[in-house]
């Protein structure tokens, strides 16, 4: 009898573990079917190009997209349909090793997966008919009233509740991103999680960025009336608060979608130098030895918004006009639309412009065959006949590829800060100013941390020096304080003899060598006191020291500017050599709350660099607990978070951790 017991309690046991074995199979089945759905959502909607920029491109293939989205939909919900009748069993799985509690988490991975197919649903449905509207014309984009733009216009405005829709979809994911932080999930998933996380800001950054195309558009092609701007051709070799020297300028004159009026200048031609000017800001009086501030050197403040006033009213001091509002650009813009729409042939030059050809010819500053540059410096010239041919070829029309190409070339130089834009229409300004296309020095709190950098070298060596930002914050003492550690490295050819802060002769070659003389300014909460910073003594071949100006020093300049304080320091770096200039300071405020040290920074990249790199330490109370939430890819060690990013574009941060208050203590 015991025999008969004992083998139908075997036989039961292996019945029950291949039952067990063939549930968990089967759970593990739905479970890769949902990873499969995550990695047909990552394809479809491309992560890693999302945004404005991307979603241009999108434009092409947008049917295709929607398609897509429906086919992943479709196979999510029957895996979640699935996992409904064993949802409360699949808890017993969490010990298997490495995939139990994937397995476990797989109805949470499928709602949120589902959300994320929503989402890019109501986005396609916002750009379907913009997408088939521009299908239809063969033409493209094409500038006047006739050539269409009022109808794009109308169709974003009609896709703006699925945009808006989309971003309350969006809302919902972040949620439930933040119900699974604490969930134990396998490296690969947590990672997939983290990309979804790192994908979610710039998401909502282009929905809200599409509701507000339109009235952008409105004001910056004249629909809302005639419209003059000052267009700003900067030169990122020399590097200035906003992106470059201003080398030349543009006068842009628009209604109803027309260009009425275009003209180009050297930016040398726009003082009339008897009338009275106003004084160039004091680091530049002091270490420039400026004795006017002519337009060329207008853009000297960080808050681009202040600098577009200031070359406002210079242009109109020296050419008594007024203008509506200003536009810069740099040659990282012009590169970028010329590879768009290109290649474009130059009868004067004899030859084709595209991207690898176009800083040669400007460098190289080839005199025009058949037609004298007037005025104009050759490379200068180069500016205003590209600027010509674009303008023609805008009013023709582009053709789809080279409207969608150049439309997310746009993007991404308005993403990159090598676009900034400001105008006198207060509602429109608004909407810049969140976007953060207005340049300006943005608002918020927590803390802050821009890095500028002055060239006051007269040469254009900014293109052989390179930098690194270094940020430590101390969040584990009495009063919270930070250090930034910018590190600069000369790569030009090096030199003999003592570097001297002056003009020099010949052309783009040389002046891509050489001493590096710049003013650097670190913009940081204001209220901060600093504590200590780099030492450096004022270089013998300055312009100062050589003027016999013994008496002044290279201090640390401590100003107001954009709403924050500033320190400021000035400096040279030898061809073939590093440098390191370094601020600490004491935060304004206790940033550590009740039971909860809520630690959120902005770190804004300078217009005109590309992708300087970024690394930020965080250093935390002993007793805290960090849980980074943005980005997602801060790694925690002991009481330290470390994030290593770069500033390809403007950086947010933000670490809670649940501390013992330093108030109890």
């Amino acid at each position: 009898m015991k025999s008969i017991v004992a083998k139908a309690l075997l036989g039961f046991l292996a019945l029950s573990l291949l039952a067990v074995l063939v549930l968990f199979g089967w759970g593990w089945a739905q479970y890769a079917r949902i990873q499969a759905g995550l990695e047909r959502l990552e394809r479809t909607l491309d992560m890693d190009a999302a945004g404005v920029a991307g979603w241009a491109r999108l434009l092409e293939d947008v049917e295709e997209v929607n398609g897509e989205l429906a086919s992943v939909r479709s196979s999510l919900e029957a895996a979640r349909s699935a996992l409904g009748t064993v949802r409360s069993l699949l808890p017993l799985f969490s010990w298997v090793p490495s995939v139990g509690q994937d397995v476990q988490e797989a109805p949470a991975l499928v709602d949120l997966s589902l959300d994320v197919v929503s989402l890019g649903e109501e986005v396609g449905k916002g750009l379907l008919p913009i997408a088939q509207e521009l299908k239809r014309s063969p033409q493209g984009l094409q500038m006047g009233a006739q050539g269409g733009i009022p109808r794009y216009l109308e169709l974003l405005r009609e896709g703006k509740p699925h945009f808006r829709q989309a971003r309350g979809l969006l809302g919902g994911v972040r949620d439930r991103l933040r119900e699974m932080e604490s969930a134990r999930v396998s490296e690969g998933t947590r990672a997939r999680l983290q990309r979804l996380g790192g994908f979610l800001p710039t998401v909502d950054h282009a929905l809200f960025a599409l509701t507000e195309l339109p009235p952008i558009t409105e004001e910056f092609l004249g629909f809302r009336g005639r419209r003059t701007y000052l267009v700003l051709a900067q030169n990122t070799y020399e590097l200035r608060a906003t992106g470059g020297f201003i080398s030349g300028v543009w006068l842009v004159t628009l209604r109803d979608g027309d260009i009425e009026e275009m003209s180009f200048h050297d930016s040398g031609e726009v003082d009339i130098l008897t009338k009275t000017f106003p004084p160039a800001p004091a680091p530049m009086r002091k270490y420039m030895q400026a004795g006017i501030w002519p337009f060329r050197d207008t853009n000297w403040f960080a808050h681009f918004p202040d600098s577009a006033r200031a070359a406002e009213n210079l242009y109109e001091l020296g050419q008594n006009i007024a203008v509506d509002g200003v536009i810069a650009v740099n040659e990282r813009v012009m590169e970028e639309v010329v590879e768009a729409v290109g290649p474009i042939y130059l009868e004067a030059y004899g030859t084709e412009v595209t991207r690898e050809t176009f800083l040669r010819l400007l460098e190289q500053g080839i005199e025009p065959s058949g037609v004298g540059p007037g005025s104009l410096q050759p490379r200068k010239f180069l500016l205003k006949v590209l600027g010509e041919e674009l303008r023609g070829r805008l009013e023709s029309g582009l053709g789809l590829e080279k409207t969608l190409r150049l439309l997310s070339a746009l993007a991404r130089s308005l993403e990159g800060r090598h676009v900034l834009l400001y105008t006198h229409t207060g509602d429109v300004q608004e909407i810049l100013a969140q976007l953060g296309w207005d340049g300006g020095v943005r608002e918020g709190p927590g803390d802050y941390l821009r890095a500028v950098d002055s060239n006051m070298s007269f040469n254009k060596v900014n293109r052989s020096v390179t930098q690194s930002i270094l940020y430590a914050v101390h969040l584990d003492e009495a009063e919270p304080w930070g250090e930034v550690s910018l590190r600069y490295r000369n790569e030009s050819q090096p030199q003999e003899g003592v570097c001297i802060q002056d003009t020099q002769p010949g052309g783009y070659e040389v002046w891509k060598q050489g001493c590096y003389w710049a003013f650097v300014r670190v913009l940081v909460p204001q209220g901060s006191r600093l504590r200590k910073a780099s030492y450096v003594p004022l270089p013998e071949g300055s312009l100062l020291k050589r003027m016999g100006r013994e008496g002044e020093t290279a201090t640390v300049e401590i100003a107001k500017e954009g709403g924050k304080t500033s320190f400021g320091l000035f400096f040279v770096v030898a061809p073939g050599e590093e440098r390191e200039i370094s601020f600490a300071y004491t935060l304004p405020g206790d940033l550590a709350g009740k039971g909860l040290l809520w630690y959120e920074l902005t770190v804004q990249k300078q217009p005109g660099t590309v992708a300087v790199p970024l690394e930020v330490v965080l250093h935390l109370p002993p007793d805290a607990a960090a849980m980074p939430r943005e980005p997602t890819g801060g790694k925690v060690e002991g009481g330290t978070v470390r994030f290593v990013t770069d500033l390809a574009q403007d950086r947010s941060f933000s670490v809670g951790a649940p501390v013992k208050s330093r108030r109890e203590d």
